[in-house]
C-alpha cells in the first residue's frame, strides 16, 4: 500500500517536493561537498548548527576531541587534569580530560596537549580508530607515504573500511591539516559505519529490520535537491516482502518499523529516534516531520505557503504516530495556499512540505 493519498495529492499530482533541509548552517548550502554529514552531525548533537560553520577553515586538535566525546556520549571519570596546558578556562576543558580519561587522546611527551593546534590527517585517523575501533577488512591501502608514519595502522583499518580516501591511490598526506569539513564527513562516515552494526542507524541500501523496533528518524543524506527516499517492506504469510511504505525524505520524517522486515534508503540514513538530538524548524525552510512536545511543542501553528515556490500548494498532515504505511495514522490533512492554521497535540506528528511554521499562536 502507497503511504498516504493525502501525500500523493500534495506532492505527486502538484509538483515534485523541492527538497530541503532544516539542519543547517548558515554557511552550508547545497554546494557544500560534505553537507550531508554535516547535517547528520547536527541531527546527531554532535554539532549545534548555530551561526557559521566555516567548513574550509582547519580543525583544530580541541575541537575534534569535543566531537568525539559528544558523538561517544562519554562522562568524565573524575576531576583530574592531565595536560598542563588545557586550563579550566578552556572551553573543551571537559572534553578533554574525558578523552583522556577514556584512551581517545595521549598527548604528547612533554606533557602537554596543543588544543589549538590543528589535527592532522594522520591524527585524525588515530582518533577515529581509537573511538570506534573497526576490523582491518581485506581492502588494502597501497599509500607510499605511511610507511614509517604512527598512524599507519590507523589509516589501512579506516581505508580497508571505506571510512577515508588518500589523495591519490599511493599519497595519503597523513601530516597535512584537517579541514573542519573534512573532520565532519569522516566522523559522520565512522559513526554511521559503526551504529550500523547495532541498528541504532540505518545506513544507504537495504536493511533487514525484522529485529527492530520503534522509531527512527529517515533523514537526507546527499547535496541532490531529489531522490532522497525510503521504502519499506513486510514479509507475507507466504515469504514474500510486500511494499509497504514508499516516501520523498525532503528533509527527514519519521517511521515506524515494528512490522516491517526490510527498508530500503536512498540517498538517505536512519537514525534510531533515541539518538536524535537536533531536530527543530530553522531559517525559512521548514519542510520535513515534527514530533510534537519533542521536537515542536504543542499548541496552535499559522503554516504559510514558501515564497519561492508559489506555484505549489503547501501541504501539511498531521499523524497520530509514525509512518508505518497505514493510512489510518493520518488525522488531518490538506493542500493550501497562502495560509493554512492546525492545532497539535503531544506525541502526534505534523508533516509539512512546501510551507513555513509562521508562529506559533
Amino acid at each position: 500500500m502507497i503511504k498516504k493519498l493525502g501525500m500523493t495529492l500534495g506532492t505527486l499530482c502538484l509538483g515534485t517536493v523541492l527538497t530541503t533541509n532544516v539542519m543547517a548552517y548558515d554557511d552550508v548550502t547545497t554546494k557544500e561537498r560534505f553537507k550531508p554529514q554535516i547535517d547528520y552531525l547536527e541531527v546527531r548533537g554532535i554539532l549545534d548548527g548555530q551561526g557559521n560553520f566555516n567548513s574550509s577553515q582547519t580543525l583544530t586538535r580541541e575541537e575534534y576531541a569535543h566531537w568525539l566525546v559528544t558523538a561517544l556520549e562519554l562522562e568524565s571519570k573524575n576531576n583530574k587534569n592531565k595536560f598542563k596546558d588545557v586550563y579550566s578556562t578552556n572551553k573543551y576543558a571537559q572534553s578533554i580530560k574525558t578523552a583522556e580519561q577514556h584512551g581517545l587522546i595521549f598527548g604528547f611527551d612533554d606533557g602537554t596537549f596543543r588544543p589549538k593546534e590543528t589535527l592532522t590527517r594522520g591524527q585524525m585517523t588515530m582518533l577515529l580508530q581509537r573511538a570506534f575501533e573497526f576490523d582491518k577488512k581485506g581492502k588494502l591501502a597501497k599509500f607510499k607515504d605511511i610507511k614509517n608514519v604512527r598512524a599507519k595502522e590507523s589509516i589501512e583499518t579506516l581505508y580497508s573500511n571505506g571510512i577515508i580516501n588518500g589523495f591519490t591511490a599511493t599519497e595519503f598526506r597523513p601530516n597535512e591539516k584537517v579541514t573542519k569539513g573534512q573532520g565532519a564527513s569522516f566522523l559522520a562516515k565512522s559513526e554511521i559505519k559503526k551504529l550500523a552494526t547495532t541498528g541504532e542507524v540505518l545506513d544507504i541500501g537495504s536493511s533487514e529490520v525484522g529485529h527492530l523496533s520503534g522509531e527512527y528518524v529517515i533523514i537526507k543524506y546527499t547535496n541532490q535537491n531529489f531522490g532522497a527516499t525510503v521504502e519499506g517492506f513486510s514479509r507475507s504469510e507466504s515469504g514474500q516482502l510486500d511494499l509497504a511504505l514508499i516516501d520523498s525524505v525532503p528533509s527527514q520524517i519519521y517511521i515506524n518499523v515494528d512490522h516491517m522486515n526490510e527498508i530500503t534508503l536512498k540517498n538517505t540514513v536512519g537514525i534510531k529516534a533515541d539518538k536524535v538530538n537536533n531536530i527543530k524548524p530553522k531559517g525559512k525552510q521548514h519542510d520535513g516531520m515534527y514530533k510534537v512536545g519533542v521536537d515542536i511543542p504543542a499548541g496552535k501553528y499559522k503554516l504559510k505557503q514558501k515564497d519561492d515556490t508559489p506555484y505549489l500548494y503547501g501541504y501539511y498532515a498531521i499523524h497520530n504516530s509514525a509512518l508505518t504505511g497505514d493510512l489510518s495514522t493520518i488525522i488531518k490533512n490538506d493542500n493550501f495556499q497562502r495560509n493554512a492554521f492546525v492545532e497539535v497535540e503531544d506525541g502526534q506528528f505534523l508533516e509539512l512540505n512546501n510551507g513555513v511554521i509562521l508562529k506559533k499562536l
